[in-house]
Parts: structure tokens; C-alpha cells; sequence
């Protein structure tokens, strides 16, 4: 567990943030490589990159402060609004999407061809960004746990002495081998348009509504925490972890994540399904006389 990497002067360096810059840069050249497969102008990964960083931030900020940690926001709504600490994932992708579709209708490019190459993507980013939260404790860890790679966070940002579960490892194991198989698999099949991101939705769906179980309500866990000092005692963290479980899975047994989970799976099911019967989708032969960089045919010097 590393929350600060190095310190430039007042300028702190956390794991986190440099995890999240990685994965957008990642994420970036790759879907630059995509987009120059299907021979679409390569600066619009640049422009989605952009437009999924600050629709993810902020969309995965607010998401946290007013559905994981309201009674916080509202006792010190300045310092929680600019903490580099709370940003849920599901929060982060509906403002991402948001941003990115608008990008792509500017651009007057096919959404759903667009979704298909940034699916796979987005896993991978989902990876690279719960090592972050690894690395960083931020309280996206599971309740205690006796099992021998429980891990146990006290310099995190929401720290525990206690040994949990290291739910983001689950999660950094699961998206690996989802990526690994859209990516290296399904990506090199000529898939009919939707199938990709029917396929991504489904593998992200799974993946959370199983972790789910092995994790706590951060927001919870870190306001009971902190007003009952309870850190360092054993007791007053196990205090605080049964709270943050029960506030965790208070809807119908389950938590709000799994139940958008379900939601994500389901829709990915219906896109496959509606889908699997459509004509398979090749990238067009190359035209030589088309700018890589700009997708638009190149001047002749002639």
C-alpha cells in the first residue's frame, strides 16, 4: 500500500491519480490503434480520452457524494467536494458516457461503432484503476477476513488495521482476464456491430455484482470511523465494518452497485441477443490516399 508516491515541495504525488492518468493515457493510444484499424480519423481518441476523464471524475465524484456519503458531503461540503478520495466507478461511467456521446455526435461518427472499440478499453481501465485504489486504500476494500491474503490498509485513505478483503484484487484479477479475452479473442472475430459492447457490458455486470459481496460501503465505514475515533481499535473498526455492511447491502440484500450491475448485464444479454443474427462487420480495405491521422484522403503533390 503506497497513497503517495513522492512529494515536489507542497506538490504531492498520490498512486492513485498517477493510476488513473495511466489508464487514460492507455487507454487513449489504444483506442487510437482501433480507430486507425477501421481506418476512423485517429484525433478522436484524443477528444474521447478528454471527455472520459472529466465526465468520469466528475460523474464518479458526485455519484459518491450524493449516494455513498451524503451525511459527509453535508458536514464539510468544500473539503469533500475537492478530496481526491471518493470516486465510485458506476458514477464515473454514466458521466463518461455522457460526455463521450457528445463528443462522437460532433464528430458525426457511429456511436455504436465507437461503443464497440471503447468497450474492451474500458475494462482495462476499470483494472488499472482499482490498482489505484489498492494501492491507495481508499476504502474499497471487503469486510475482515481470516483468510491468508487478507490485507490490511493503516496509512490508507479510509485506513484499517484489521486484515479485509482486498476487493479491488478480485476486481484487478477479474477485468485482466475479461480484457484479455475481448481483446485478444472476440476483437479478432468480424463480430456484426453491437456484439463488442453487448460482450464488455456483460463481462462488467458480472464482474461487480460478484465482488460486491466481498466489499463495504466506504462512505459509511469512513464517517463512522472518524466521528467514533475508532481507528487503531480493534473493536471500533469491527463496529464500524458491521455498519458499513449493513448500509452496503440494505436493498433487498443487495447493494446499489449490484443492482446496476444486474441492469448493465441484462442489457448487455438483450444487445447480444438482438445482434446475433446481423452481418459481420470487416474493416474496409485501405485507401492510401487517406490521412491515418485524419481519416480525411490526402492532397496530391503532383
Amino acid at each position: 500500500m503506497l497513497p503517495e508516491l513522492f512529494s515536489i515541495g507542497p506538490l504531492t504525488v498520490h498512486s492513485y491519480g498517477v493510476m488513473l492518468a495511466v489508464a487514460f493515457l492507455l487507454g487513449a493510444w489504444l483506442l487510437r490503434l482501433e480507430l486507425r484499424r477501421w481506418h476512423l480519423p485517429e484525433d478522436l481518441a484524443d477528444r474521447v480520452a478528454i471527455a472520459g476523464m472529466i465526465g468520469g471524475i466528475a460523474g464518479a465524484k458526485l455519484y459518491f457524494l450524493l449516494v455513498e456519503a451524503p451525511d459527509q458531503f453535508a458536514l464539510a461540503p468544500l473539503s469533500m467536494l475537492f478530496s481526491g478520495a471518493g470516486l465510485t466507478f458506476y458514477g464515473g461511467l454514466l458521466g463518461a458516457i455522457l460526455l463521450i456521446l457528445w463528443v462522437v455526435w460532433r464528430a458525426k461518427v457511429s456511436v455504436v461503432r465507437l461503443a464497440d472499440l471503447i468497450g474492451p478499453i474500458l475494462v482495462l481501465g476499470y483494472a488499472l484503476g482499482r490498482v489505484g485504489c489498492l494501492l491507495s486504500g481508499d476504502g474499497d476494500y471487503g469486510p475482515p477476513t481470516d483468510l491468508p491474503w487478507g490485507i490490511s490498509f493503516p496509512e490508507g485513505t479510509v485506513p484499517t488495521t484489521l486484515r479485509v478483503h482486498p476487493t479491488p484484487l478480485y476486481e484487478i484479477i477479474l477485468c485482466g482476464i475479461g480484457f484479455a479475452v475481448l481483446w485478444s479473442w472476440l476483437r479478432r472475430k468480424n463480430l456484426p456491430r453491437g456484439m463488442m459492447v453487448g460482450a464488455s457490458l456483460v463481462t462488467i455486470g458480472l464482474e461487480r455484482f460478484f465482488t460486491e459481496f466481498w466489499r463495504i460501503d466506504s462512505g459509511v465505514l469512513a464517517t463512522v470511523m472518524y466521528r467514533a475515533n475508532a481507528f487503531g481499535s480493534a473493536e471500533g473498526e469491527r463496529t464500524a465494518f458491521r455498519a458499513a455492511v449493513e448500509a452496503h447491502y440494505q436493498y433487498a440484500g443487495l447493494s446499489i452497485a449490484q443492482w446496476i450491475s444486474i441492469a448493465l448485464f441484462l442489457l448487455g444479454v438483450v444487445i447480444l441477443w438482438n445482434r446475433r443474427n446481423a452481418k459481420p462487420a470487416m474493416p474496409p480495405a485501405r485507401d492510401k490516399s487517406v490521412s491515418a491521422g485524419t481519416g480525411k484522403p490526402q492532397k496530391s503533390s503532383a
